[in-house]
């Protein structure tokens, strides 16, 4: 035989039988893989998974069944716990579950595999890394957290100012401040939110293959989601108190102070003594406008006052309140002598018997007022207090504003005599007269206040110009 027909026939030979073998192992796989596609119609593809559970060769109906049994009913099951200070509420998710997103999931899970080419079905035939979908679950938050609203509400605390509290013998007694706290609830539901979302979004489950000496097992490890809890500290908004025990703390002395004297038995007693009461333990921090009648408030007979003599117009008349003013007037020689000045103040129309002239401050409700401003560097404690018929106003602060001090003077700078009027009267006998009403001088006032420091006299500055009327005396003539 010819040797070199022998060898070219023996080359096709192989040639034929590798193409052969080739084309069989196409066939092989074309046909694994068409049996593997076959396989997975009508039902969950290969290497896909929600919430990282494997649901391949699973229906929709299977898959719904399998999710809501490891991820939905499991999840529903569990509580949230608001937890503070060592105490704790257990508020259960299922009370507040709205709905889960699952179904369209799984329509996305099958429209995800039929709209892959066929080599990209085949490479996740192959593939190692599977495809995993997640699900949402709605809740209503709001409703959840309104529910524990009263444990949520039982940590809040509103702030509480420092007090100070001065006796009538000048012991002063100081309590601190408390700052306040509140559970910021916009925070803690946007927390909650956030805790659900990621919750419903772990791992459930995890396959792994697991091998030993003698042979490869499938195992499935659970993995337990984190606890629902959340510390409500982590959503307390802080208040401070707007006065501090440090501030009060430099309250330590009397400043300056003003005694009045009044009757005891008289009807403006009880008056005097009410007001008095309205304006004790007042903190006026600096830079803060006092304001009389905002204090004491209208004096009605609800209140306890009473009818007693009061000024209208220069004449002396009856009125619910009278001798309130008194309390004022006391209080406004008792700031100018600690180096204040009034925003708003009006003297009588007439001269007051317990101060000089010019050193009275009238009040008429919501007409009248004794307003002024703590322009001290320090807080200023208003005591006031009746005793054995003397109306004491003491004003306390820093015992560095003592290096200053105030004296009053109040000068005459004219007086405005009283004139007789005679009103006829045809009842009374001809050439007859009766006196009606006495009359009182009247006067223009020149207030001074001297600023002296180390007795060296620093200023005089006038406070005021006070105008009072003269009170004409009249006659009844027959």
């Amino acid at each position: 035989m010819d040797k070199r027909f022998s060898k070219g026939f023996i080359l096709k030979l192989l040639s034929f039988q590798t193409g052969c073998f080739i084309l069989a192992t196409i066939l092989c796989l074309s046909t694994f893989y068409t049996l593997e596609y076959f396989k997975y119609r009508h039902r969950i593809y290969k290497n896909i998974q929600v919430c990282h559970i494997d649901l391949s060769t699973k229906t929709l109906e299977e898959a719904t069944s399998i999710i809501e049994n490891q991820v939905i009913d499991p999840l529903l099951s569990q509580s949230v716990s608001l937890t503070m200070d060592g105490f704790s509420i257990q508020i259960p998710l299922q009370n507040y579950y709205i709905s889960s997103n699952l179904e369209e999931v799984l329509k996305e899970v099958v429209s995800y595999t039929t709209s892959l080419t066929l080599m990209e079905r085949l490479a996740l035939l192959r593939s190692t890394e599977p495809k995993n979908f997640t699900i949402q679950m709605e809740f209503d938050e709001a409703a959840l957290l309104a529910s524990a609203n009263d444990f949520i509400t039982s940590f809040n605390q509103s702030p509480s100012n420092a007090n100070i509290s001065i006796n009538t013998s000048g012991q002063i007694t100081t309590v601190s401040h408390v700052n306040g706290q509140s559970v910021d609830q916009t925070s803690l539901l946007a927390h909650l939110t956030a805790l659900l979302e990621n919750y419903s979004h772990q791992n459930y489950s995890t396959d792994l293959m697991a091998s030993n000496s003698s042979s490869t097992v499938k195992s499935r490890i659970v993995t337990e989601p984190s606890s629902l809890q959340i510390d409500l500290a982590e959503h307390l908004k802080m208040t401070n108190a707007t006065i501090t025990l440090d501030q009060l703390q430099s309250i330590n002395t009397l400043v300056s102070s003003c005694t009045t004297s009044f009757s005891a038995s008289a009807a403006n007693a009880t008056n005097i003594i009410l007001g008095a009461e309205a304006i004790n333990d007042t903190v006026l921090m600096p830079g803060e406008v006092f304001s009389f009648n905002e204090l004491v408030g209208n004096t009605t007979l609800d209140k306890g006052y009473v009818y007693a003599p009061v000024i209208v117009n220069s004449q002396l008349t009856q009125g619910v309140g009278g001798g309130v003013c008194q309390v004022s007037s006391t209080l406004y020689n008792a700031i100018l002598s600690a180096g204040l000045l009034p925003t708003e103040r009006q003297p009588h129309s007439r001269p007051s018997s317990y101060l000089p002239l010019g050193l009275d401050s009238t009040i008429d409700w919501g007409n009248i007022d004794l307003q002024f401003e703590n322009t001290l560097d320090f807080p200023l404690y208003i005591s006031a207090f009746t005793e054995s018929g003397k109306l004491h106003i003491n004003l306390y602060s820093n015992d560095s504003l003592l290096d200053t001090r105030y004296e009053l003077s109040s000068e005459i700078i004219k007086v405005l005599p009283s004139a007789i009027k005679t009103i006829k009267d045809s009842s009374l006998p001809k050439g007859t007269r009766v006196l009606k009403t006495s009359g009182q001088n009247g006067y223009y006032v020149k207030v001074l206040r001297h600023t002296y420091r180390d007795d060296e006299l620093l200023s005089s500055e006038v406070i005021s110009w006070d105008t009072y009327n003269p009170v004409h005396t009249v006659y009844r003539v027959g």
